[in-house]
């Protein structure tokens, strides 16, 4: 979810810079160097990896947070697992001030 918001902001042209960040850290780096690899495609944008607490200095925030389910899983546990890792992020997040456009 979270690469498909990437690269809609990269199509539109919406974002001069673009920081993407994943618990685990070589799936925000795989995901910026392929969208580099179409960057002919889109307007011009920086595309990197970077850590919560760059994103904490963004003008805005898109989180797509979750996991996947397991076949044994419910929909309803993975709805409340997920629900947790998301409040998780959010705690970090509770200072974040994001631009002010007027």
């Amino acid at each position: 979810m979270g690469a498909s918001v990437a690269i809609s902001a990269l199509h539109l042209g919406v974002a001069n810079d673009l920081v993407l960040f994943d618990a685990r850290g070589e799936v925000a780096e795989g995901e910026t160097m392929d969208l580099a690899h179409g960057s002919s495609f889109y307007h011009s944008a920086e595309v990197r990896s970077g850590t919560l607490d760059e994103l904490l200095e963004t003008d805005v925030l898109v989180m797509c947070a979750g996991r996947g389910g397991r076949p044994e899983q419910s929909r309803l546990d993975l709805l409340r697992d997920n629900a947790r890792i998301a409040f998780g992020i959010a705690e970090t997040f509770k200072n974040y001030k994001g631009s002010s456009l007027s």
